[in-house]
């Protein structure tokens, strides 16, 4: 048999049995393996199974398929050695080693776990702990405990995403304490969380323990331990680590050991530098209970305190204040201009605390907020540059593309920036102007009117530009009088720029009128809003231009839009690149 090892972008791997003639991959709901990262297509490839061997086809996949770096157009064969890339995964195959000959003495690695290591010749490796799945469609996946903390749950913010009706978008979370211990924990999910058939808001795990999150099945793989995922096992094929006689009892035990230091610390610590007790269900067993190892000698459960159970609503209250205390910090530091502050502080009190399902929306509200803004901090930030290096056009054209709804457009208007960069603008092409620079004090000015078209500085300026010119187109009337009278019509037809047709405000609402348009599927709209917009001045449309073509199938003006709009140096140069390189512009 063959299984499939996923790794992601992170090092983290994940392990699929291929015990199905056809898996499918993609971003979407319902695939047998389904990958969350952007760069993967709903439905990108499907890897089958024929004859013993194994291949790997393109569905429909936007960025296609990568086989040992080579793009793959058709169905290729997928052998062990053989390196699959998905976006940002890279999947390889593995085959399972052949079942030992009978009678075949064992090896000493797999002597029972009860064995003392000095009775054995080989050592394992240490490696962590991992979560398989035993049940539903995700049945064979591993997931690795690598993290201190790994939240489970439906939400594509988790670290262990399992896309199950009946798992809760944030169901529960594991926690590694020292030792190798580690702990569950119920998320106030919907369906619960159970180990080994019994009901827990907080539990220790322990080899060969079964976790319900709804109706998926998890089987617990301590470190080291070597454990082969057999594919549709019912309930009495899973293993519960019974052992021998000396194993039960240590079991016993391990489980004693844990209930008295339960008992003796008092609490469970949930949040850092908080004490607190979770609380119980009712007439359940308490959150540190341990189920029974399998041979029905497992340690009674601790019952809950009514102290215990009057000490917990104050601890859920002090957290709450903590995560509210911290969101509104950090919707604080957003306004402030703060960005990675308030990601960082909305980071740790998600880690950290315990938020309420409204609070976690608060989070990822907030978090999206600030996301948000980071291109138009760089725009600000990068703007504050230009105005100190006196490149007051650049400056002038970033301070254009920061939104009204941004916090920069606040800071930036408190600032002045604006203005500063107006005015050193005027005051350039005034500069200009004294050294008879007539064409640059003249582009000068026309930038700024495009910006502010009532700049009192710029629109005097143009009147004495105006002026000194209809002065030289008289001077030179006079004195070429005798010419003949082409060369006078020539010389008269000479006219000062005329100023734009289009204001700077209209042409702002002729750009943002195109943008609806767009998302709309009105390109044709777009396009006729886009070309008066570029008579007041405002290059932006010029990738509305190469979006709406690129909707009417005209790739050709497309591309040549784009360049345009490559012209005007914009930021997001990179990905304006990456569109026209998908277009195969030249």
């Amino acid at each position: 048999m063959y299984k499939l090892v996923i790794a992601d972008d992170e090092g983290s791997k994940s392990t699929v049995p291929i015990v199905r003639d056809e898996i499918t991959i993609g971003r979407q709901e319902g695939n047998t393996i389904r990958l969350t990262e952007r760069n993967v297509s709903r439905k990108h490839a499907r890897v089958l199974r024929e004859n013993g061997r194994v291949y790997v086809e393109e569905v429909a996949a936007r960025y296609g398929i990568k086989k040992n770096g080579v793009k793959i157009d058709q169905r290729a064969e997928f052998a062990p050695g053989d390196i699959v890339a998905i976006g940002d995964y890279k999947l390889t195959l593995k085959a399972k080693k052949p079942e030992k000959a009978p009678g075949e003495p064992p090896k000493p690695a797999q002597k029972p776990k009860t064995k003392k290591q000095s009775e054995g010749t080989q050592v394992l490796p240490a490696m962590p702990a991992k979560l398989v799945v035993i049940s539903s469609n995700f049945a064979g996946q591993e997931f690795p405990l690598n993290r201190n903390e790994m939240i489970i749950g439906r939400g594509e913010d988790c670290d262990i995403i399992i896309d199950h009706r009946s798992v809760s978008q944030k169901h529960a979370k594991v926690l590694r304490e020292q030792g190798s211990k580690y702990q569950i924990v119920d998320l106030n999910s919907k369906n619960g969380v159970s180990v080994s058939g019994e009901q827990y808001r907080a539990v220790h795990i322990k080899r060969g323990d079964v976790i319900e999150l709804g109706h998926v099945k998890f089987r617990f793989v301590e470190p080291g331990e070597n454990y082969v995922f057999t594919p549709q096992p019912t309930l009495d094929d899973v293993e519960f680590d019974s052992g021998s006689s000396s194993s039960s009892k240590n079991g016993m035990m391990i489980a004693a050991v844990l209930v008295v230091a339960a008992l003796v610390g008092g609490a469970i610590f949930f949040l850092m530098g908080d004490d607190g007790t979770p609380s119980a269900e009712p007439g359940g067993d308490d959150a540190v209970a341990v189920a029974d190892n399998g041979a029905g000698t497992g340690a009674p459960a601790a019952p809950t305190s009514a102290k215990e159970d009057a000490e917990a609503a104050p601890t859920e209250e002090k957290a709450d204040d903590k995560v509210s205390q911290a969101i509104a910090e950090a919707s604080q530091k957003i306004q402030d201009g703060e960005l990675d502050k308030a990601i960082g502080t909305l980071e740790s009190a998600k880690k950290y605390l315990e938020p309420t399902p409204e609070q976690n929306d608060k989070i990822a509200e907030l978090m999206g907020s600030a996301k948000t803004e980071r291109p138009f901090k760089q725009d600000y930030q990068a703007a504050k540059d230009d105005i100190k290096s006196k490149d007051f056009p650049q400056a002038l054209k970033r301070l254009s593309e920061i939104p009204k709804h941004s916090v920069f457009h606040t800071i930036y208007t408190e600032e002045g920036l604006m203005e500063q960069a107006l005015d050193g603008a005027v005051a350039q092409a005034e500069e200009a102007m004294d050294k008879d620079d007539a064409e640059t004090a003249r582009t000068l000015v026309e930038e700024v009117l495009v910006y502010d078209g009532e700049h009192e500085g710029a629109k005097s300026l143009l009147e004495r530009l105006d002026e000194a010119e209809k002065k030289v187109a008289s001077n030179t009337t006079t004195s070429n009088s005798g010419s003949s009278s082409s060369r006078n019509s020539g010389s008269s037809s000479r006219r000062p720029p005329k100023r734009p047709s289009v204001s700077p405000e209209e042409a702002k609402e002729l750009y943002r009128s195109a943008q609806k348009k767009i998302f709309k599927s009105d390109p044709a709209g777009a396009i006729q809003d886009c070309k008066k917009a570029l008579k007041g001045g405002y290059r932006g449309c010029y990738r509305i231009l190469a979006i709406a073509y690129k909707q009417m199938g005209n790739n050709g003006k497309a591309c040549s839009n784009f360049k345009r709009y490559l012209g005007t140096n914009p930021g997001n140069a990179a990905a304006v690149q990456r569109q026209m390189e998908q277009l195969g512009c030249e």
